[in-house]
């Protein structure tokens, strides 16, 4: 099996295990009176403690009695605490905004730092919303074992900058996979192949089942001691391939679809001169390809690595979208992915080119949907924090929440914009509509030529 590598090996835990009723700091796991030497989360406690001695900063706290209480449950709150304490000691850039909640709950500032981060959305190109509210009833619940990987898996994507892992046939090796809310699979997939979460006896996830502080403690020594974790052996690290030539007489579906009558362009979609779109994936079985394309990703210090992901599209444009970013990857720019997984395809919550399989989403949260107002001077902002391009700004009024540029932006005319245009797709950047409103959507692409 491998390891990821990447990060100290040797790093300084940043850990608090926040109890009602806090005790003094042990001085190793043995003096917790419930911490049996053979017990399986022994070594983490230990190493854990171990480093409060040289660095006062790790912490883990016991409770008055003495005791850990290993199977308590992990309240929400407290993780965040965990996981942001040991993120920002790491270096991990988690603050953009001064939003405080510190008022509604203890660990209030950890979960804005969720929130900044994009933290606590499951899968945003599946559907998923919003883990749970800032509220103190919410905050104060205990921690299910999918919000702990969606946290886990965002923290090392979107703060660590860690690579993503290809994960093959994860059914065959998860009994429950089957069963799973399909907006945690991909975190659970990648918590689980990277060997950050361990499953139940069986190989089962059960992912509704509460975090335990047994396991908190393991978790985060996985996420901070990375070089001592181990892939699965049904996830890898993808190696980046090219094709780099275009096949011979290739004329890309987006070109063909404008010559097309209505009828045509229905039946080569979706089999029925009559039919409009697709309902679901099952509508949709047959259709659609699910393509690995190269990309490059940043990490926090703005190196550019390069790597792979996946996005599902209709049949008729996956050589399309193979292409598409064969030529991205291949520019000198280097545009970055953020977190390695920001490319959306095919979903089915609308009747429009997603639910065709022929548009895309790149970078969703620094590239908005928008409405202007011309005359008023305003901007509805109903999807990502705003837009702000290193080049060909636009004026204060698309930057949203954004507080300076992004290299996660989509400028006119950079190497992106001009790939999709090369293969006859069109960018939402450009804007349509007529009169005092008009509606940009910088994060997509689809095959009309607005880009619509």
């Amino acid at each position: 099996m491998r390891k990821i590598s990447g990060i100290k090996s040797v790093i300084t835990l940043v850990l608090a295990l926040c109890t009602l009723c806090a005790a003094s700091l042990p001085a190793s796991a043995k003096d917790f009176t419930d911490v049996d030497e053979d017990a399986w989360y022994e070594p983490y406690i230990s190493k854990i403690t171990d480093l409060v001695k040289e660095d006062e900063r790790g912490i883990i706290d016991g409770y008055e009695d003495g005791s850990f209480l290993p199977d308590n449950n992990v309240k929400r709150g407290e993780f965040l605490k965990m996981i942001f304490e040991a993120a920002t000691f790491q270096g991990g850039s988690v603050f953009r905004s001064t939003t405080d909640r510190d008022g509604i709950h203890w660990a209030g500032r950890y979960y804005t730092m969720a929130m900044d981060a994009n933290i606590l959305v499951a899968d945003v190109y599946s559907g998923g919303g919003l883990l749970f509210e800032c509220t103190y009833a919410e905050m104060e619940k205990p921690i299910s074992r999918y919000e702990a990987a969606v946290i886990l898996t965002n923290v090392c994507t979107n703060v660590s900058m860690e690579p993503t892992v290809k994960v093959v046939d994860a059914a065959k090796h998860i009994p429950d996979y089957g069963g799973m809310d399909q907006q945690y699979v991909n975190c659970v997939e990648q918590a689980y192949g990277k060997g950050l979460l361990s499953g139940m006896e069986d190989g089962s996830f059960e992912g509704n089942a509460s975090l335990r502080r047994s396991e908190a403690a393991a978790i985060i020594y996985r996420y901070l001691w990375a070089n001592d974790r181990e892939l699965k052996d049904w996830a890898e690290v993808p190696e980046v391939q090219t094709i780099q030539t275009v096949p011979q007489g290739y004329v890309p579906f987006a070109i063909k679809y404008q010559s097309m009558t209505v009828a045509e362009r229905q039946t080569a979609l979706f089999g029925n001169p009559n039919k409009t779109y697709f309902t679901s994936a099952a509508d949709a079985a047959g259709f659609m390809e699910t393509v690995t394309v190269p990309i490059w990703t940043m990490d926090q210090s703005g190196n550019k690595f390069p790597s792979t992901t996946t996005v599902t599209v209709h049949k008729l444009v996956a050589t399309d979208i193979r292409l598409i970013f064969e030529e991205i990857y291949n520019d000198p720019e280097r545009f970055p992915i953020y977190g390695g997984w920001s490319i959306g395809g095919a979903r089915f919550t609308d009747k429009l080119r997603h639910s065709w399989g022929c548009a895309i989403d790149i970078n969703a949260f620094y590239n908005c949907e928008c409405t202007v107002n011309w005359s008023a001077g305003t901007n509805n902002v109903t999807c990502g924090y705003g837009w702000w391009p290193t080049t060909g700004d636009k004026g204060d009024i698309f930057h949203g929440s954004m507080t300076g540029p992004s290299a996660y932006s989509i400028s006119p005319g950079n190497s992106v914009v001009r790939a999709f245009a090369k293969y006859g797709w069109g960018w939402g950047g450009y804007g349509w509509g007529s009169g005092n409103t008009q509606k940009f959507d910088y994060m997509h692409f689809s095959i009309l030529p607005s880009g619509g």
